[in-house]
């Protein structure tokens, strides 16, 4: 039964989107898509799902994008394993995901843990652009979770992510677009 309320919940957070996954390590630029980096990390939360979600200008695109896709190794570990909402002890992975050429926006924040869920309520419009045939930075995607309180912030992380991106993806071309996307702090309570 908490399977199926859990994957009921899961369903009302995530719609129609698609999870988007990283890049393969010998992906090749395209002339009409572009990649977007960023790193996606979390202070405070154990055990929760925590999403991104996208979608293009027109509509015609929409995507979730999770912390962590099945299987992947954290690109970073806590220091300690007591779960404290101290942004210094955070875990994360970087993201490096193929988009359509075109303005996108990140239009909600989620997460979900055993029974409970959250989601953004506000109208959240973050808008960034993707061209083709080049790779852009827009940011570190950062939850702080302390209890039933979220708060999310983008910031520039882009020596420490661009170093590991190219550790990662040796063979992409290294023209990079830096475009860190406004610091918008969400919270709810």
């Amino acid at each position: 039964m908490k399977r199926i309320i859990l994957l009921f919940l899961a369903s009302i957070i995530f719609g129609c989107s698609t999870n988007l996954e990283n890049i393969n390590k010998n992906y090749a630029l395209l002339p009409e898509k572009g990649v977007v980096v960023f790193s996606f990390t979390s202070s405070g939360e154990c055990g929760y799902a925590l999403y991104v979600d996208i979608r293009s200008s027109d509509g015609k695109e929409k995507h979730s994008i999770g912390m962590q896709d099945l299987f992947e190794e954290r690109d970073w570990k806590r220091k300690t394993n007591n779960c404290d909402a101290d942004d210094k002890d955070f875990a994360g992975t970087l993201k490096a995901i193929s988009l359509s050429e075109g303005t996108y926006e990140i239009y909600k924040l989620s997460g979900i843990h055993q029974y409970h869920a959250f989601e953004s309520t506000d109208k959240l419009s973050i808008k960034f652009n993707v061209k083709g045939n080049n790779v852009t930075y827009i940011g570190n995607a950062h939850f702080i979770i302390d209890k039933k309180t979220y708060n999310f912030a983008i910031s520039d992380k882009s020596k420490r992510d661009i170093r590991l991106f190219e550790k990662k993806y040796p063979n992409v071309r290294k023209d990079y677009i830096i475009d860190i996307l406004e610091t918008v702090i969400f919270q709810s309570a």
